[in-house]
């Protein structure tokens, strides 16, 4: 770094808070808490003309930092490869395995990679090579890997056959400009918070020489040690899709019996029945492990998947009607087109109007022959719209209708009126069965799956649906958390700290360095900090729902006082709370289900309690 760099004041402002800090004279990238607001922070460094935020990934010899380009306004993502002995480097690290060859292939490659402009694959902004490293500058993508989508459970068709084609079509736009993917995983396949699909790092595994032979994204003649190509990308996709569509990978848990030719894969529509057939098998041939029996090429590809818009299959697209054809005498071409519109305008809508006015003079005149007919009078007097002949339109509050006239018997009413009022409100199980729920500990549903099928065998027909539901929204709960978790690190509103199972009580933050098997707290102690691994089953379900319900509250309160508030914005709130309270409620945590179902309910929107009626039991 330049010594003007170094000498630079380094004033930010807290992104929760906006209360403006001078970080000039603290460590880059270590962790403070604002003065203010206690929220955890990361101390950025300059790089380059480029405020590095946050380190994203590091490992020897290369190392992914979040960063903001201030002449741009516009955040950036910076990757940087270096050798032990690189001059100017971030962290530096004498332990790089890179030599020089391997920092020119890897700056040639975002050469490369700068030349590809599609709306599906992230933009390079910049490259460039310094003293012992080089670096690549790239759009930032607020996003979720494909296999974490921000909404839990498994995608719609529709928008999985969007995901899908901008896939596709951004590899085959690559393929035309003579580069292949090589490394085709859901962490490289990026979903937006728009829902939007991005692919990303061209080759870097395949440059940095990456070791992916026991991954289960890469294709089996790549194992062997061939070069990426077009039908490795296919079948690497082939996984990641199949993943995303049915919540599994292909085989889980049996990938040598699957590569070995010992085991096929599900049929994907088994997993997921709202899979059209044809999609299934397609997804199949992209996995065949014999790259001749994979679709031919992405062209061929995209040729199928537009199949599904035009009526073969299921069609989710409405076809736009053809316009009609109106054919003219050559005498009658040239005239004045404006004129000739304005003529047929007004005459049209003379006529319709004239049509509207005789429609309901026939109204009226129907309404008064009804009128006189002495059954409906009968019936208006019995209700009170008729007084002494005449209509009474004023509205009575305390109007019922005659039990007779209902289409019931007299002493029916009572009973009913009896029955809904000492109903309780919302769905109710028998105790037995919300008993026999299963209850992960780590809370990771995929690992009960066998619990889970022996439970819904116990379900009441009737019920059995909205069961599954209810555990396809749950299911996935954990990785939604964790996926809000890797934006924003937890901080506990409790000053004790986070609670264990065990009675003990650990004070520090939650950071997006959490994983499936643990959460990563960093214990700070002074001027010192550590990081401290916690088990999943080791948090009480009190404990989770304390942490996930500290994300919902924060976009709850994002809409509180807005002067105008979006349809979608509102409908995403609810959904938040909603997954929130179905896991509460699965878990009997009654205390907090009532507590959240209370905070919906206060949300701007009509029918919460309706809705989330179907599913629990509304406490009291």
């Amino acid at each position: 770094m330049s010594e003007q760099t170094n000498q630079s004041p380094l004033k930010v402002r807290c992104p929760f808070c906006r209360t403006k800090l001078d970080m000039s004279d603290l460590p880059a990238f270590s962790q403070i808490n604002c003065p203010k607001c206690t929220a955890e922070m990361t101390v950025p460094q300059w790089f380059r003309q480029i405020l590095l935020e946050d380190v994203l990934d590091t490992r020897p010899g290369l190392q992914v930092f979040r960063a903001l380009d201030p002449a741009l306004d516009r955040e950036a993502c910076v990757k940087l490869m270096h050798s032990a002995d690189a001059a100017e480097c971030p962290l530096p690290d004498a332990s790089s395995p890179y030599q020089q060859e391997h920092l020119d292939a890897f700056l040639e490659n975002f050469r490369k990679m700068s030349l590809l402009v599609h709306p599906g694959i992230v933009p390079v902004c910049s490259c460039s090579a310094i003293d012992g490293a080089v670096y690549g500058v790239t759009q930032y993508i607020s996003s979720t890997p494909l296999n974490q989508p921000p909404t839990p459970g498994l995608p719609a068709w529709p928008l999985l056959l969007k995901h899908t084609r901008t896939a596709i079509e951004a590899l085959h736009y690559a393929a035309k400009h003579v580069l292949s993917h090589g490394h085709l995983t859901p962490a490289n396949l990026l979903i937006d918070q728009d829902g939007n699909l991005f692919i990303t790092d061209f080759m870097i595994a395949f440059t940095i020489g990456k070791n992916i032979v026991s991954e289960p994204w890469t294709a089996p003649e790549m194992a062997t040690g061939q070069e990426p190509t077009c039908k490795s990308d296919l079948f690497s996709l082939g996984v990641c899709l199949y993943e995303y569509a049915t919540g599994s990978l292909p085989c889980a848990g049996q990938q040598e019996e699957w590569r070995a030719g010992k085991l096929r894969p599900k049929h994907p529509s088994q997993l997921n029945p709202n899979l059209p057939e044809k999609f299934s098998g397609i997804l199949l041939r992209m996995l065949a492990l014999d790259p001749d029996d994979r679709p031919s090429g992405y062209a061929s590809l995209k040729d199928e998947f537009d199949q599904f818009g035009k009526g073969s299959g299921r069609s989710w697209q409405r076809k736009r009607p053809q316009a009609r054809k109106i054919l003219l005498p050559k005498s009658a071409r040239n005239l004045r087109t404006p004129l000739l519109g304005y003529r047929k305008r007004k005459k049209g809508g003379l006529l319709n109007f004239i049509i509207i006015c005789l429609i309901l003079i026939c109204l009226l005149f129907a309404g008064i022959l009804i009128l006189r007919k002495k059954s409906v009078q009968d019936k208006l007097h019995a209700i009170g719209l008729l007084k002494n002949g005449k209509l009474n339109l004023q509205v009575v509050p305390d109007m019922k209708v005659p039990a007779e006239q209902a289409g019931k018997p007299e002493g029916e009413e009572s009973i009913l009126e009896t029955e809904h009022d000492n109903a309780p409100s919302g769905l109710l199980l028998p105790p037995e069965l919300v008993a026999s729920r299963p209850r992960p500990a780590d809370y990771n549903f995929k690992a009960v799956h066998e619990q889970i099928s022996a439970y819904l065998a116990t379900v009441p027909p009737e019920i059995l649906e909205l069961e599954k539901e209810r555990i396809r929204y749950i299911g996935s709960y954990k990785t939604y958390l964790l996926s809000k978790i890797s934006k924003m690190a937890y901080s506990p509103t409790n000053p004790a700290g986070i609670r264990l199972k065990s009675g003990e009580q650990v004070s520090g933050n939650v950071t997006m360095f959490s994983n499936e098997n643990v959460l990563k707290v960093r214990i700070n102690k002074g001027n010192s900090s550590s990081m401290r691994e916690i088990p999943w089953e080791a948090l009480p379900p009190s404990q989770l729902l304390e942490m996930a319900y500290s994300y919902v509250a924060r976009s709850a309160e994002e809409i509180k006082g807005a002067r105008a508030i979006s349809r979608k914005r509102l409908e995403e709130v609810f959904d938040e709370f909603f997954y929130l309270i179905l896991l509460a409620d699965w878990y009997q945590e009654t205390d907090s289900v009532k507590k959240f179902c209370q905070e919906a309910e206060a949300l701007p929107m009509t029918g919460v309690k309706e809705k989330l009626s179907q599913y629990i039991l509304w406490p009291d």
